[in-house]
């Protein structure tokens, strides 16, 4: 991600992130939902490295597949959301920040898998806690590249639905949604239904 754009990745050699198809509905969707955002669908991760100083990694991987971070600038950001894409090797070369050490070291996780190579968990710089809280800077040096992965809390989804909804309703924005299990938005056939509702 870069200025206001988004890039999708569609897939590499080691996996298939997401089809293409897919992706061209995720890229119309970001753009006409967000009018000052423009997205790129590509193809390979040296592409998406090469034009991005933020990535966001969100899939379904069971076992790491990126080895290699050539291309990312130094100073970029990794939001490892996901948790198991990234090499052993990737994360301990990285600034690691986590939001619970022990939560995150556990499970098979990037972070778990490169705690038992090395036998510690000294490589972990701090939590996003202590950024918070003034305790530790952002960024280590400023040079590297900083993988944050977040195991996931309860409270930090719980505090973040509160925010969103007390804005919401203070704005008067928003949709009530009658089902949390909706048709998946790939399989419906009204383009109209991937645009949110007017908040009139």
């Amino acid at each position: 991600m870069h200025g206001n754009s988004i890039m999708i990745l569609t897939g590499t050699e080691v996996l298939s992130v997401v089809s293409l198809e897919r992706a061209v509905q995720f890229k119309q969707t970001c753009e006409e939902t967000f009018k000052k955002v423009t997205a790129e669908v590509v193809t390979d991760l040296p592409t998406l490295f090469q034009t991005s100083s933020l990535v966001s990694i969100a899939t379904t991987a069971l076992q790491p597949y990126i080895s290699d971070l050539s291309g990312l600038a130094p100073g970029s950001t990794i939001l490892h959301v996901s948790l198991r894409d990234l090499t052993p090797e990737v994360i301990l070369s990285c600034d690691s920040v986590v939001d619970d050490v022990d939560h995150v070291c556990r499970a098979q996780t990037s972070v778990h898998l490169a705690e038992q190579q090395v036998g510690s968990r000294e490589f972990i710089r701090c939590t996003i806690g202590d950024v918070t809280k003034g305790k530790a800077p952002a960024r280590g040096d400023g040079k590297g590249i900083t993988v944050f992965s977040p195991f996931g809390l309860g409270v930090l989804d719980l505090a973040v639905a509160e925010f969103v909804y007390k804005n919401a309703a203070n704005e008067g924005a928003g949709t009530r949604i009658e089902s949390f299990l909706p048709t998946p938005w790939p399989q419906r056939s009204n383009e109209a239904t991937f645009r949110p509702a007017s908040s009139t």
